[in-house]
């Protein structure tokens, strides 16, 4: 397990009058299940060949409740793009691979390929943020061939099933314990006001949004505590798609032991399979590599990736580099 290094970085004046402007631009997207808002902003300078898809953590999706975290992408030199539908749209989907989710889950997923078709791009990263992440291994698994690279934060879907009432009270206290951390780090002096705008405006709009549409929010919390998805590991990595978790030391939500634990339940896995063909070497690094790329810690609880935006997606920026390295460097070998 490796630790990223964290330290806080700002927009140059010029970096945030540049993105200010940009941010402010919207397209509305039309699909077959209605029509969604969509983000798309470019750096002054790209940096980095694919553009990411950013899939933000349980809300309505809005670009300002992680603006941030949006700011921190387009000064690593990322195409960062986002796709607001509240609750989802409707899903057409007739692969059968999707029978095993959800229909509020295959929601979140449907305007996601429809979009990135009539933005014509070829391959696209992911970063996923807590149910964002359960979306991305979601829209990597049904839709392989749009997707080279996904990094997931304190990711939905890895631990063990439990029911809503549970993880609805990880999510309140750990939202509490967040909040007290967040106010300290404010009187410190160390957080930027963007982040605390985002915060703000995410604190104030969350119970609209949940409000908005009670029934659907219940349905999603009740999926989101019932849905396993480490099996997606391996199906989604024997596509070619790189894969690496970023998960806070210290998230009570999704307990870093247990992620680690049901990884580790996908190696063995793995491992026995490359046994049973007749690996002669020791399997281990090998069937790890059949699973994920990378695991990082990160110091913090749930939620860090929003209330500490600058390094957080700092750090999974870092991963996505790390992943197009190894991705390089297998193409000059072939």
């Amino acid at each position: 397990m490796e630790r990223i290094p964290l330290d806080a970085g700002i927009l140059s004046s010029a970096e945030e009058q540049y993105f200010e402007e940009e941010f402010k631009k919207r397209q509305i997207v039309e699909i077959h299940g209605g029509e969604v808002e969509v983000l798309d902003i470019s750096p002054p300078e790209l940096k980095h060949e694919n553009p990411t898809l950013f899939i933000s953590g349980y809300g309505d999706g809005s670009p300002e409740g992680r603006k941030a975290n949006i700011a921190e992408l387009v000064k690593e030199g990322r195409r960062t793009i986002i796709i607001k539908s509240p609750h989802g749209v409707e899903s057409q989907t007739t692969d059968e691979r999707a029978e095993e989710f959800s229909d509020t889950l295959l929601r979140q997923v449907a305007a996601i390929a429809p979009v990135l078709e009539q933005k014509g791009t070829d391959k696209v990263s992911i970063i996923g943020e807590s149910r964002g992440g359960l979306v991305a291994l979601m829209a990597a698994y049904l839709h392989p061939e749009k997707f080279s690279d996904v990094v997931l934060v304190d990711p939905v879907g890895l631990v063990d099933s439990m029911n809503s009432a549970k993880l609805s009270l990880r999510f309140i206290m750990a939202g509490m314990a967040e909040g007290k951390i967040f106010n300290e780090r404010i009187k410190a002096g160390e957080v930027s006001e963007m982040n605390k705008e985002q915060v703000v405006w995410g604190t104030k709009n969350f119970m609209k949004w949940i409000l908005g549409d009670p029934k659907a929010s219940v349905k999603e919390i009740r999926d989101m505590a019932q849905t396993e998805v480490a099996h997606l590991l391996t199906k989604i990595k024997s596509e070619g798609i790189g894969i690496s978790v970023i998960h806070g030391v210290d998230d009570k939500v999704f307990p870093m032991k247990d992620v680690q634990a049901n990884i580790s339940g996908q190696i063995e896995i793995a491992k026995a399979q490359l046994s049973s063909d007749g690996t002669d070497e020791d399997a281990t690094q090998k069937a790890f590599e059949k699973v994920v790329d990378g695991f990082y810690s990160v110091k913090g609880g749930h939620g860090g990736f929003n209330t500490n935006a600058e390094l957080y997606t700092r750090a999974a920026s870092q991963a996505l580099s790390a992943l197009e390295a190894k991705r390089r460097q297998k193409q000059e070998k072939s």
